[in-house]
């Protein structure tokens, strides 16, 4: 059992010393105590701790805003599954770019105040006993540190023509002058003619645990905020909880709730697609001790249910344990199609779009087939489908590019001309059913470039020139969610991940627990006898011969057979 004591942050929520705190899932009990209300005034220890804090940070990740905040790894779990809500500033968690085009960048003013703590007589007194009986909270805060946060947020957004790694780097410089901006008069002095033009253009997003008569939405607004901010700061006293100690319960009493030790000798992972504050948690799981945790960390949004049954072989020497961990993941994330992209960043670069199209599904091209043009499909394979059809079509009838997923089998692509079909090409098919899936097929100079779920599929070559293909039909047992185009994919976000080899799936966070990692070692009766470093390439060796005195009962190839139950979200 866990019996640490535990620094979190605050995160907006209002929590002071005496409150009774749940890290299961990282709640808080309202109205109970241990203590009487005098108590809990009467003998607090307070310290003054003033102390102010300014940076900036060009990223816009979620793990560096939680390192801006100061939040613990599995407070940043319980944030993504939707268990913790924000507020005050800790909401720029929320906040995401809507454009690939954007650049952006983040200034934090932070200031600590007063630190308040329990006295060790207070621990030892306990009013209210019966609350170790109730077992509804594993701690107990003893110790805050209050003060305030103020996050701006300063988003640009370039045109076509512009070098965006320039423009990042000189909006980085605009917005760390802003302290000496703030200085009355210095303003047309210390910026050039083109930092001024950018500051023009500059919108700003204002996220702070200060009330203000109107938030900024300019750099000049954010000047004159940046000039206030102390001022304010110190009109609300000693401000809110920015940072909280917790003592377990279990410490003053063994009848209490205890947190359960999550250091486990087993694989335990978490699945995450990107968040949108449209649709928090949509793509979040966790999956532990052989199986998905309830409903806490389900998907919002309506969900297919699906179960593979796959059995990993581990036929080399060299066997580790983390081989074997990215093998699963690999094998996981391309069975639950976690490729995915925030509803905002699809609403953003994806044109003529089109949701819950009715099948049969027939729609002419706008502006017709050309080289760099996309089109987007996101959907949900039926758990009893066989096979759906993408058919790029021509005038005639003729169909230059037939897409048919065949499920558990192979995908097959060919062209019908002059009423008759051609060669079929046939690939892996990397479609599940009952699965959420997305499509990408990419009009290139050479043909048909298909990226499924984030991977690329294939490329099927040109047997009709292109400027006769006008019309996309969609058919089959599928359920699809969303069709549209994607006008410029090599400027776009998708083509910019897909062509560096980024990929959604590499979002999963994987943690092991393993005592020995790196499986070379000889094991002689389950310890370790012996390391022998490698003298031979791993993928020279072919046979294993076993000699000498001894009888030899059994030979075997270690097997894992996993068996994993899915969730994915119906409509991300």
């Amino acid at each position: 059992m866990d019996s640490r004591c535990m620094e979190i942050a605050a995160l907006g929520r209002p929590l002071y010393p005496g409150m009774l705190y749940d890290c299961r899932n990282d709640s808080f009990i309202p109205g109970v105590t241990l203590w009487d209300k005098k108590a809990l005034s009467d003998d607090l220890d307070v310290h003054q701790k003033p102390k102010s804090h300014l940076k900036f940070a060009a990223s816009d990740s979620l793990s560096d805003k939680a390192n801006l905040l100061d939040i613990s790894a599995s407070l940043k779990a319980s944030f993504l599954s939707g268990l913790v809500e924000v507020g005050g500033s800790a909401k720029y968690l929320q906040d995401t770019r809507s454009s690939a085009h954007q650049s952006r960048v983040t200034m934090q003013y932070s200031q600590t105040t007063t630190f308040e703590q329990f006295t060790m007589k207070e621990l030892g007194n306990i009013t209210y006993p019966q609350v170790f009986d109730q077992k509804t909270a594993t701690h107990v805060v003893t110790a805050v540190l209050y003060g305030a946060q103020v996050f701006m947020v300063f988003d640009y957004t370039s045109a076509e023509n512009e070098n965006k790694q320039e423009i990042e780097g000189n909006l980085r410089a605009v917005v760390k002058k802003i302290p000496s901006l703030s200085i009355e008069g210095q303003a047309s002095l210390n910026m050039t003619e083109d930092e001024k033009n950018m500051a023009e253009n500059i919108s700003v997003t204002f996220y702070g645990d200060i009330k203000l008569e109107e938030n900024p939405t300019t750099y000049k607004d954010a000047l004159e905020v940046y000039k206030k901010v102390p001022d304010l700061m110190k009109q609300q006293g000693k401000g809110v909880p920015l940072t909280l100690w917790l003592y377990p319960l279990n410490l003053l009493d063994d009848k209490a709730a205890k947190l359960a030790n999550k250091n486990e000798k087993r694989i335990k992972f978490i699945i995450a697609s990107i968040s949108d504050p449209s649709n928090p948690g949509s793509s979040i799981q966790l999956y532990q001790n052989g199986s998905l945790t309830p409903s806490p960390f389900q998907p919002v949004s309506i969900s297919v249910p699906f179960t593979f049954h796959w059995q990993l072989t581990v036929d080399q020497w060299n066997f580790s344990m983390p081989s074997l961990i990215t093998e699963l993941r690999t094998k996981l994330m391309n069975t639950t199609g976690m490729s995915r992209w925030s509803p905002s960043t699809i609403k953003s670069e994806v044109t003529n779009i089109v949701h819950n199209p009715t099948l049969l599904y027939t729609e002419k091209i706008p502006g017709g087939l050309r080289e760099g043009k996309a089109f987007y499909f996101q959907g949900v394979v039926f758990s009893n489908s066989k096979s759906f059809t993408l058919d790029f079509e021509t005038n005639e009838s003729d169909i230059a590019f037939h897409f048919r997923p065949w499920f558990n089998k192979y995908i097959c692509c060919n062209s019908f001309v002059n009423k008759n079909w051609q060669t079929e090409e046939h690939v892996q098919c990397n479609f599940s059913k009952g699965s959420a899936f997305d499509i990408f097929v990419v009009i290139k100079t050479e043909g048909y470039e298909v990226y499924v779920n984030g991977q690329k599929s294939l490329l099927f070559n040109h047997r009709i020139p292109m400027a006769k293909v006008n019309a996309v039909r969609i058919h089959g047992d599928v359920k699809m969610n969303i069709v549209g185009i994607v006008a410029n994919w090599s400027q776009s976000t998708f083509g910019k991940e897909l062509n560096t080899g980024i990929s959604r799936t590499k979002l999963s966070d994987i943690q092991s627990n393993v005592p020995h990692p790196v499986c070379n070692p000889v094991m002689v009766n389950g310890q370790v006898s012996y390391t022998f470093e490698h003298r031979i390439p791993v993928d020279k060796v072919t046979t294993l011969n076993i000699d000498g005195d001894v009888f030899m009962n059994s030979f075997a190839i270690t097997k894992v057979d996993v068996k994993v139950t899915v969730t994915n979200p119906d409509n991300i």
